[in-house]
């Protein structure tokens, strides 16, 4: 008798799904979750959201106010969430023309070059005393 194979696809680590949840929701509502709704999305303790908000802050991922109870900043969130707005209605950003296979030529490409003047006399009548 054979033993059914076990799933070898693990769910990704608590600390990427809260995570996860963090960006979705401030992506979703423009603020941060409070400790609460991450445990009641996770299942898990509030003890295990502090250890786990701690770990996210330790590797960078999150950066904790002082001061503040709820505020969670994901670094660099909120550029990327105006980025995607401004893109929604037609913007183009910086890293679209770094990321296009060609660039559409920029209208400074074309301009005439423009003679230098060395020296003007300074004895050359003037237009208003004429």
């Amino acid at each position: 008798m054979s033993v059914p194979a076990t799933s070898s696809v693990r769910p990704p680590p608590r600390k990427l799904a809260a995570l996860a949840f963090i960006v979705e929701y401030i992506i979703q509502r423009r603020f941060s979750p409070s400790m609460d709704e991450i445990r009641a999305h996770l299942g898990v303790s509030k003890q295990r959201v502090g250890t786990l908000l701690a770990q996210l802050v330790k590797d960078g991922s999150i950066e904790r106010p002082m001061g503040t109870q709820r505020a969670i900043v994901v670094p660099g969130l909120m550029v990327e969430i105006a980025k995607r707005e401004l893109r929604a209605v037609g913007w183009v950003v910086d890293e679209d023309m770094k990321r296009a296979r060609f660039a559409a030529p920029l209208p400074q490409d074309n301009l005439a070059l423009v003679a230098i003047i060395e020296h003007v006399p300074d004895d050359a009548p003037s237009r208003h005393e004429a």
